[in-house]
């Protein structure tokens, strides 16, 4: 996974005037004040922190997106640690049998020990 790291003003500045001064979703005009900044692939889904890899959102346009990033971000970190073998799984392993094998029960109902 790749390190957080910011945009520096200057390249928000920049950001800002290539989008139009819109917010990438939408198109809604804002503000640069008003600018929430975000990778357009999260880096824990293998995004990268370059340039082109950065947008400006409004701030509806930045929550839904977030919401939407959640599970996959979830699923995302469930399978790198299964397959680091750092987590196990929630649930506990079903028996194939919830009864004793040793013990058989003949046709007349009397139970006995396998042998």
């Amino acid at each position: 996974m790749t390190r957080r790291r910011y945009l520096t003003p200057h390249a928000k500045l920049k950001l800002w005037h290539e989008q139009g001064e819109n917010c990438a979703e939408c198109r809604t005009a804002t503000a640069f004040s008003r600018m929430q900044w975000d990778h357009v692939l999260a880096l824990c889904l293998t995004g990268t922190n370059d340039a082109h890899n950065w947008q400006g959102l409004c701030a509806p346009c930045h929550t839904a997106k977030t919401r939407r990033e959640a599970g996959m971000r979830a699923k995302a970190d469930r399978q790198r640690g299964y397959h680091l073998g750092v987590k196990t799984r929630r649930w506990p392993k079903l028996p194939s049998r919830p009864f004793d094998t040793r013990l058989r029960r003949r046709f007349d109902g009397t139970v006995e020990v396998r042998t």
